[in-house]
């Protein structure tokens, strides 16, 4: 699935009772798509080359906010500005 522009990106807003707990919600493989505006496929492929942390709950692939702000980081040169990433295809 490709991210499309008229879908917003999700805001990863802790509720009430994970501020107490100091835990975000994890995201989705839909969610983080659509952060990075890369596609599912990319996000896969980012994880099995160890560059994007997951969290496997069963059968479903998920992602610590926190993980994906330190993927966004990493990404940044000294001037403050973004790498585009490239995400070789199959």
């Amino acid at each position: 699935m490709r991210p499309t522009p008229e879908l917003p990106c999700p805001a990863v807003t802790p509720t009430a009772s994970n501020r107490q707990h100091g835990i975000e919600p994890l995201l989705s493989i839909e969610e983080v798509s659509q952060v990075l505006h890369i596609s599912e496929r990319g996000i896969y492929r980012l994880v099995n080359s160890g560059e994007l942390a997951r969290v496997k709950v069963g059968q479903r692939t998920l992602f610590d906010p926190a993980d994906i702000r330190r993927f966004i980081e990493s990404r940044r040169d000294a001037s403050g500005t973004t790498e585009i990433v490239q995400v070789p295809s199959a």
